[in-house]
């Protein structure tokens, strides 16, 4: 596992390796990764090796109650969550399940900032969903990962809040990152 940091930003997660087949120098991560750390596609960013300890909790908030309606999200958050290494707070994280995107903001993790993920039982809590209505065409996560990030108006301490948004709010919290997502097969 890796821990990767954009300096700039003092934004850092946590990944696993699908495979070792990139050219020297270069990363292929997927596009809500590279929004978690903040950084654009060309821009260089610190990978460190490192070892995560076994994980035994995590709190996780779906950013739109959609997520909910799945006839067993339970089920799918399970086998979804096999293909992830591990798991860093304040992370959002995205499950694609019947061709649709899903984000699930990572609130909490135990033991530790970042958690392994592998061959471990763990247990999980959910808030309510960020924002109860649907946003239309939701394409990107709705809030900007940085925990540092407090809402002097409303007196928010916190990104993470689950009240209603009204939709020029939600515009205005959307960040858009320039860049395409890859699969590598």
């Amino acid at each position: 596992m890796f821990e990767l940091s954009n300096n700039n930003l003092k934004r850092r997660s946590h990944c696993g390796v699908m495979d070792f087949t990139a050219d020297e120098g270069c990363a292929y991560l997927p596009n809500w990764m590279m929004q978690n750390i903040g950084v654009k596609e060309g821009q260089q960013l610190n990978f460190k090796y490192t070892l995560l300890e076994k994980g035994n909790y995590v709190k996780l908030q779906p950013q739109t109650d959609d997520f909910l309606k799945i006839s067993n999200p339970k089920a799918v958050l399970e086998a979804k969550l096999r293909f992830f290494t591990c798991l860093t707070k304040f992370d959002v994280i995205a499950i694609d399940y019947n061709d649709k995107i899903y984000w699930i903001n990572v609130l909490d993790v135990k033991p530790g900032f970042a958690i392994s993920i592998i061959d471990t039982d763990i247990d999980v809590d959910f808030a309510p969903p960020l924002v109860t209505k649907k946003p239309e065409q939701q394409t990107e996560f709705l809030r900007d990962p940085d925990p540092s990030v407090i809402d002097k108006k409303k007196g928010i301490d916190s990104p993470l809040h689950s009240e209603e948004i009204s939709s020029e709010e939600e515009e205005n919290l959307k960040k858009s990152f320039g860049g395409k997502g890859y699969t590598v097969q």
